[in-house]
């Protein structure tokens, strides 16, 4: 890495997100590992955090990946995972991850975090999840669920074709008895002898 230097590490991994800061942080951590650590990654969470560009989930993938650590990363698909589904809501990664290692079972916890990332990337969207093809649809909390939009362009074809129109969706938190409750105002401001 350092024969590379910091331009050509640039060079390498320009696709990725904030790669100038990241090329900077691989050479100033290749440096120290030479230097510091004898060319080896060290193991244990504190010394991987003393190096440049690594904080806690860093540490926590290294660890499981290169060591088998039965560490679980917190990255923002598994924090939103935790915090949608409810498995292990939390303010912060940090307590999200103790919640998960908590109550992730031994022989789960080396997987665990690859299969909530796949989960928040591929499923559990942050912006529109795809909550008709989600596995945990059924026990999952997080409201309201997303339609799937191939059964809603059916259905609106249907409706089309029929000469129906569909009825927009009901904003979140409305009851039946808010049109009770107007219609009954209404034929209250009708009675004889009522003035506005």
């Amino acid at each position: 890495m350092l024969e590379l230097g910091e331009e050509g590490v640039r060079e390498k991994i320009k696709t990725i997100g904030l790669f100038n800061a990241k090329a900077k942080n691989v050479i100033a951590l290749s440096r120290i590992l030479i230097e510091q650590h004898g060319g080896e990654v060290p193991a244990s969470r504190e010394a991987l955090q003393t190096l440049p560009g690594v904080g806690r989930k860093t540490a926590s993938v290294v660890m499981n990946e290169a060591f088998g650590e039965p560490t679980i990363a917190v990255d923002t698909h598994v924090f939103r995972v935790a915090n949608r589904t409810g498995l292990a809501p939390g303010k912060t990664p940090d307590a999200v991850e103790k919640k998960l290692e908590a109550i992730v079972p031994e022989r789960w916890k080396k997987g665990a975090h690859h299969w909530l990332i796949l989960h928040g990337r591929y499923t559990c969207l942050a912006r529109k999840p795809r909550c008709w093809s989600c596995v945990i649809a059924d026990i999952c909390p997080f409201r309201p669920k997303t339609p799937d939009p191939e059964e809603e362009a059916r259905l609106a074809a249907e409706a089309k074709a029929s000469g129906r129109r569909l009825a927009p969706p009901k904003p979140a938190g409305t009851t039946k008895a808010a049109p009770a409750r107007a219609a009954s105002k209404r034929a209250a401001a009708k009675k004889p002898g009522r003035s506005r």
